[in-house]
């Protein structure tokens, strides 16, 4: 049986580590205000103006994250992008 490997350019690989990171700096933002004062998904849903499915999907990582997008998720956590 054939094994197949996806072979990813230097420029791709570092892409795909800078929006990985990116994506768990938000989680633990999300994570820490969730604790903190009980943030939730919906809240930051209706201050974004998106459905708290879109925001879930997008820290889950089964979307993909824009960069304004990014900005509005860490204004709504308290941080600065």
């Amino acid at each position: 049986m054939p094994s197949f490997q996806i072979t990813l350019s230097p420029t791709k690989r570092a892409a795909g580590r800078f929006v990985y990171g990116v994506r768990r700096k938000l989680q633990k933002a999300y994570a820490e205000e969730q604790k903190k004062r009980g943030l939730t998904q919906t809240a930051i849903a209706a201050e974004i103006g998106v459905h708290r499915s879109v925001i879930n999907r997008e820290l889950r990582g089964a979307k993909d994250i824009t960069l304004g997008r990014v900005a509005e998720l860490a204004a709504a956590l308290g941080r600065t992008a």
